[in-house]
Parts: structure tokens; sequence; C-alpha cells
């Protein structure tokens, strides 16, 4: 500890010895610095390193109250006594206002009390010092707080703010700020409201997300807290506080609400159910799905999920051999479970009902071998279609013989009969393959339904019932008639054969709005209007194994059945661009219904055919491009017959090489589809564009998609079809030949 260091400032050297004396009698450890000359006296100020300073009042060259004075302008912490005999009450009172800590009259009996005076001046001098610290100390912390620190009166009025105070208020200055209330701060009334209420009632404020107003008059969230100060009497003082800016905060919490949120419903909207376990097998969370089917596996909540559908979950936890992946068969759907560890204390079950996704498979499976056989059965039927067409027009030809013996002429007709029984097994067949071309109308399909159902009581024994539900409602579907009737027919004949003891056939028409958001009845249906055409019977059902192969062609359970009746029902409701579904169940019927896209057109009126008689040529050139031999040969008759002269060609090289040369006298070109070398769609291009006024009649077996394209093409005057009968024939060239010639 250093030496107290003691100025006397006397310019009378007997008093400073007297003062030093005692002085140094009361402090052992002193040091004392004498000073009577103003000199000296500058001199102590500069270095300023004194811990109190003791002046007599009356000095030669100046006094008591101007040395406080210096004293205090150059080592204001300094404690200063004046000991003097010269001085007054008045010069005391002034220079206690001036800052000195003690007046001592200077009398040996006073001597004592000037010891007493400046131990006491010290230790004051110590604690302005230690103060002064603690107050730079909190200074500092308020300005330098990263949260705004504020002092306000009860009725608003700014006390005291730090700099991050004024920040968050936008506020230039304290100055700036004190114009303002701070009750005007809260944005919205209700919370200054709760603000008054908490202080009153409590003595404090906390508001950890409120709305306050900027002095720019911008709004930022923010958290308040502050307590209400009283003196000693109760009185009310002001309000300590603090605030923050917590819109970043409130931001990041909205967003990550938000995200929350999303992810909430993700969850909750997931295909698959997707439930959290713990360490105990208990369920944590789980999302609508997984708690929809872990109910039916017959999991109770609010206890350990040990048991899937008798099966212990640790079973789950072991690879399957398909992978991650158990599959469970319950109450007749197919759950697909798999189980994973998320970490040391969590597991992640994820379940999903398959049954849907599987019979969709299965259903596109059977589709696609479906298309596999339809496209060897096209293949087939093409072939098959030439060699009828041989026999079938040689056959006609020779029954138009005036020189046949009744006998043969009935052979003839057999031949002519049993050809087109042919005929109509292959359009069975390419219904099936979706290969014929249809003449689509708008139809009203109750009175279409009426109608088939007229015809097709004269077939159903007695034993059998029919309940017909057709509603008043139009029903309106644009389709092939003679097709549609088809399918009907082929139904009901199946639904009378699979009730052989009788019973009872129910046919059926609704209406059905399938939507964006609708599971369809058939995987490939399109949103959109539909009309639903169902036939059921109360026979014997169908086998389940059964079910699978009961659209593929020359698949049959009965004994005598050819195989194709349902596949020219498949055939010709994909055509149109329809489904077909199948419900069965062994000894109690199946119910197969068919679903038409449904129109808003008007239904048009058939008309009837007009000629009856064969009409004749006169004479004209046709051109006719046909690959097989036996066609092109009963064709090139055909047109003799019917008073035409023809010009015939294997290919279409071959047929363009006759046109070139007698392209001016050819009134018609009758070409095939389907050939080697150049095809019929070549050939009518080049004739195309070498006379833009060519007419041309196409024939085939059958239409591809492509290839329909090309009877709506304004060179296109007919369309024949395989095997050609002389009467179509005949009927479809001379309607060619007839017609205004078309712009193209």
């Amino acid at each position: 500890m250093r030496p107290l260091h003691v100025v006397l400032v006397d310019d009378n050297p007997d008093d400073r010895e007297i003062v030093a004396r005692y002085l140094q009698r009361e402090f052992p450890e002193l040091r004392i610095t004498h000073v009577a000359l103003p000199e000296d006296f500058e001199a102590v100020l500069r270095e300023c390193n004194f811990d109190i300073l003791i002046t007599d009042y009356q000095l030669h060259w100046t006094d008591g109250l101007s040395v406080l004075k210096r004293v205090k302008s150059c080592c204001p912490d300094c404690p200063v006594i004046m000991f003097t005999g010269t001085g007054s009450e008045e010069i005391a009172v002034e220079a206690i206002k001036a800052g000195l800590d003690d007046y001592v009259v200077k009398t040996t009996r006073h001597l004592p009390r000037l010891v007493a005076s400046v131990r006491t001046a010290i230790e004051r001098a110590e604690e302005r010092i230690k103060a002064r610290e603690i107050e730079q100390r909190y200074r500092q912390l308020f300005t330098s707080l990263p949260v705004g620190v504020f002092r306000a009166s009860v009725d608003g009025r700014w006390m005291d703010a730090n700099p991050m105070m004024l920040k968050i208020l936008k506020a230039a200055s304290f100055d700036a700020l004190s114009h303002h209330s701070f009750w005007h701060l809260f944005a919205n009334a209700p919370d200054r409201e709760e603000a008054f209420r908490q202080l009153f009632d409590s003595g404090q404020i906390s508001l950890p997300q409120i709305l306050l107003r900027s002095l720019e008059g911008s709004t930022f969230w923010a958290r308040m807290d502050a307590a209400l100060t009283r003196d000693t009497s109760g009185n009310l003082r002001w309000i300590d506080g603090v605030l923050m800016d917590i819109t970043p905060l409130v931001i990041a919490e909205r967003e990550q609400a938000q995200i929350t949120s999303i992810l909430q419903t993700l969850v909750d909207n997931l295909p698959e159910g997707i439930a959290l376990l713990d360490e105990n097998w208990y369920v944590v969370m789980c999302n609508p799905k997984a708690e929809s089917m872990l109910a039916r596996l017959g999991h109770q909540r609010h206890l350990p999920l040990a048991i899937i559908a008798g099966r212990p979950i640790g079973e789950f936890l072991r690879a399957s051999p398909r992978g991650l992946w158990h599959e469970l068969v319950v109450n007749d759907r197919i759950y697909e479970i798999a189980l994973y560890p998320a970490s040391n204390q969590h597991r992640i079950l994820v379940l999903r009902d398959v049954t849907s996704e599987r019979d969709i498979r299965r259903r596109l499976e059977i589709q696609e071998r479906l298309a596999a056989v339809g496209e060897l059965a096209a293949g087939l039927a093409h072939d098959f279609n030439n060699i009828l067409s041989s026999i079938v027009g040689e056959a006609e030809l020779l029954s138009m013989r005036t020189d046949l013996q009744p006998e043969v002429k009935e052979f003839v007709n057999t031949v002519i009969v049993q050809g087109e029984r042919s005929a109509t097994l292959i359009r069975k067949i390419l219904d099936f393959s979706k290969r014929t071309t249809s003449e689509l109308r708008p139809t009203d399909m109750a009175s279409f339904l009426q109608d088939c159902l007229n015809f097709l009581r004269r077939i159903l024994p007695e034993n059998i019932s029919v309940v017909v539900d057709i509603p008043p409602d139009t029903c309106v579907a644009k389709i092939d008639i003679v097709q549609m009737q088809q399918v009907i027919t082929n139904l009901v004949v199946n639904a009378r054969d699979a009730m052989p003891d009788g019973g009872e056939l129910r046919l059926g028409l609704r209406k059905l709005t399938v939507s964006e958001n609708d599971r369809p009845p058939v995987p490939t249906m399109e949103p959109g209007e539909w009309i639903a055409i169902s036939v059921s019977d109360t026979g014997i059902g169908i086998k389940p194994e059964h079910l699978p192969h009961i659209f593929e062609p020359f698949f049959t359970t009965k004994e005598t059945g050819t195989g194709l009746g349902l596949a020219q029902v498949y055939g010709i409701v994909s055509q149109h661009g329809g489904c077909i579904d199948v419900q069965s169940e062994v000894g109690k019927g199946s119910t197969f219904t068919v679903y038409l896209p449904s129109i808003a057109a008007k239904v048009e009126t058939p008309s009837s055919d007009e000629a009856l008689n064969v009409p004749m040529g006169n004479n004209e050139l046709i051109l006719v491009a046909e690959d097989d031999d036996g066609v092109r040969l009963v064709i090139h008759r055909m047109l003799e017959r019917l008073n035409y002269r023809a010009l015939v060609a294997r290919d279409g090289i071959e047929a363009l090489k006759l046109y070139e040369l007698h392209g001016d006298d050819i009134a018609l070109v009758l070409t095939d589809l389907v050939m080697p070398a150049m095809g019929g769609d070549r050939l009518i291009g080049e004739l195309r564009r070498r006379n833009p006024d060519v007419r041309i009649v196409v024939m085939s077996g059958y239409l591809l998609g492509e290839e329909q394209k090309f009877i709506q093409a304004p060179n296109i005057y007919g369309w024949l079809q395989k095997p050609p009968r002389f009467q179509n024939l005949a009927k479809v060239i001379h309607e060619a030949l007839k017609s205004p010639l078309r712009q193209t």
C-alpha cells in the first residue's frame, strides 16, 4: 500500500510544520508536499498525483477559493480541505458549493478534527471513484447491450434509452424519441391495454410477442419485459424495461410452421402408411393411412405394436425374399410392410395396401396378352380373308351361270353360305384385335337396349326371368349399332348358358361420372362422363382361376363353345373407346359391365338401304392393284361381269407403271392397302401427285389406325371389305364413279 500523499498549501511555514507533525503522528506512512509559491502549486497540479490537498484561505498570492476551483478543474477526484483562521461562514458555504470536502478552523484545538476530516475526505473520494466506475460500467453495459433498454414514466414520458433502443424504434436521437409517448409504441389497442393491466396488477409487463410501431410508422414484432419502480412511500416512479426486435424470429417461426404444415400435409396424404415406433414398439406418431391400416391389421391404440396380423413385429426387421418388403394377406386384402431403424430409439414402419395395384397389374398383364394374341389373330385373319375372297368370289360368279344343274347350283350356294360363315368368324377375330372399321353414330342407348331385348327374348327359355333397369334419362353414346348388338347378344347368350336350370337375367343402364380424384371401376378409364351397360345372371359363376383368361380368343369353359364370343366383345368395346369389367362368384352368378364414353350429341336416325338391284358399269376402265393372285383374278372376273374393263397389277409399283401408260383412260383405281414392294398408302400418294383428281377405292380385310385416315382423304371415294361380295362391289364402284368430283 503506497503512503498517503498530502499537499499543504500555506504561505506560513510554521503552520505547515504544525499540521505536518500532527498528521505524521496519525498517519505513519505519509508523504507531504509543501506549497508556498504559485509556481510550486502549478507543478503539483501538473502531476496531480496527490491524495488530498489542505489549503489556507488567506494566501499572499491568491485565496483558498481560487485554489479549490483550480484543483477541481485539474484533479476533480482529489478531496480538498480548507484549514484557515481568516475565513467566514459565507466563505465556507461558497466553498462547499464549489466542491470543498470540509472546512476546519485553524486552531490548535481543531487539529484532531482536521485528522478526522482527512480520513473522511479520503474515504468519500474513494467511494466517489468506485461509484463513478460502477456508473461507467453500467453506462457501457447500457450502451452496448444488443437489446433495447429503456426507462419511462408511468404517463409515457421517455427518461432514458440506450442506442439499441433508438435503433429498434428508428429514432435518430433520444431527443427525437422524447417527443413521442411510450404508450404510443403499441400498434394494437388490445396489446396496450394488456400492458396496462399487467403493469398495475403485478407491477410487471411480460409480452413475449407484440406488434409495435417505430417512429417511422413501420411495424415490427417485439418482446417486451418491464417492471414498475416505486419509491419508499410506494409512489409510482418509472418503468424500467428491455425490448427485443424478434421480427426475424417470428418470420422464421412462421416459415417453419408453414414448412411443418406442408410436410404434415404431405405425410398425411401419402399413399403409404407411415408410423414412428419407439424402442418399446409404441406408436409415437403416424399418418391417417397408417392408423387405418394398423386398425384393420388388429392393432389397438395405446398398446405396443408387438404383433401384426399374428406375426411378431421383429420378423419384419429381417429381409424377406422381396428385400425390405414383407407381404401380408388379411381379409382378402394384400399389404406390403417394411420396418427399418431410424435411430437407436426409433424405428419407421411403412405399410402399403397393394390390393388395387395388384389387380391393376393383373388386368394390364391380361390386356398385354390379349393384345399379343390379337396381333397374331389379325395376321392369320388377313391371310385367310384372301383365301375366302377367291373362294366366295368364284362361287358367286359360278352361281350366276344359267347352265348349271340344280344339284351343282345347290353345292355352289353351300360354298357361298359356308364362306360367309367363315367370313363372320374372321370378323369376330378382327373385332377382338380391334381391326374392323366401325361406322359410329350417336345412339340413344335406352332405345337401343329395348330393341335388343325385344329380339333377345326369343332366345331365352321360359325359366329365365328378365329384369330391366333402364332409366328414362337420355343416355347417348357413339356406337356401331351392328357391332354393339353383337356385344349385347354375346353377353346375353353367355348369361343364358350359365343358367341351365333357369334364373334371373338383369339388364341395366346408368350414367357414371368419373372425376380426377375418383378410383374408376376399370383402371384404364379416363375421367369424364360414361354410360354403364350391365348384364347380370344368377348362374353358376366363373371360377377365380378362369377370370384372367375369359377374354382370350379360343378360351372357353363350355363343351361346345368356340371361345370367340367374349374375345369379340372385348375387341368391339375397346374399339369404341370403352372398357369392360366382370365380377363373378361361383354359385351366385356373374355381372359383365360395359363402359362407353357418354356424349351430348343428338341421335341420328339411320337411313334405309336405297338400291337393291345390282348397278352395272358402262365399259369404264378400272385399275386393280392386289398382291394375292386368287383375289386379283376373282375381282377381275367380277368387274368384267359388271360391264367394266380392268387392268390388274400385283403391287403398287406395277400399278403405277400401268397408270402412267393408261392414266387418261382409267376411270377409277381399286387398290388393296397391304401389298409388298409398294403398299396401297404409298400408291395413293403417288397417284395423287400425278393426278389430284384421281378416283380411288380401297379394299382390305381390316384397317389399322393410321390406314383409316386414307378413307377420309379427298381422293378416296369408297372402301370395300374383304372378302368382297359381288353386289357390294357393284354398289361401291358405281357410287364412286357417279359421285361429284371432290376438291383436293
